[in-house]
């Protein structure tokens, strides 16, 4: 966590186990051990054996049950997180909203910059999901025609990318054909 002191409450293991479910995806099985090296716990022999996720929830568990705190779940989506090991910012962004789809239901956020802050608990997995996904401001960023956002807001609101863009071709092209 970057400025100040706020130690953040464990967190629930549904939350660990699904933020290490999306982490594990981003992340090969030899980088395992240097993500939970700085967690400062040791894998039990055998524990390669494990799923990648497996093996991230059990070291976050292990190092919340001992500090009774968050800190682990949050130095661990900064460690995966850290720019340097995707191949471009697409991916990174792609993690950062799955990642952000879970913590904030918790109260966390994990910034463009690579921190994780506290933010606004989100009440809902819609409400997380809406400010997780920044698909619509990755549209406009690219100067998207207008038409296309307004054709498929349900669509990006429910994430269903391939229907978003099959309707709003559709309807572009109804449009070209009245002229």
């Amino acid at each position: 966590m970057a400025a100040g002191r706020h130690i953040p409450p464990p967190f629930p293991p549904a939350v660990i186990e699904q933020v290490c479910k999306i982490l594990a995806d981003a992340v090969t099985r030899s980088q395992i051990p240097n993500l939970i090296a700085p967690l400062k716990v040791a894998e039990p022999p055998g524990e390669e054996r494990n799923t990648k996720w497996k093996r991230l929830f059990n070291a976050v568990a292990e190092r919340q049950n001992r500090n009774q705190d968050g800190r682990a779940l949050i130095r661990l989506v900064i460690e995966v997180a850290n720019p340097v090991l995707f191949d471009s910012d697409a991916q990174l962004e792609q993690l950062r909203a799955a990642v952000n789809e879970k913590l904030l239901l918790s109260g966390y956020e994990l910034r463009a910059d690579g921190n994780v802050r506290r933010a606004v608990t989100a009440v809902t997995i819609g409400e997380a999901q809406r400010r997780a996904d920044d698909m619509r401001a990755e549209l406009s960023r690219r100067n998207v025609h207008t038409d296309v956002l307004r054709f498929c807001r349900a669509e990006l609101l429910d994430r269903n990318y391939f229907l978003c863009c099959f309707r709003s071709l559709e309807k572009c092209r109804r449009q070209a054909e009245k002229y």
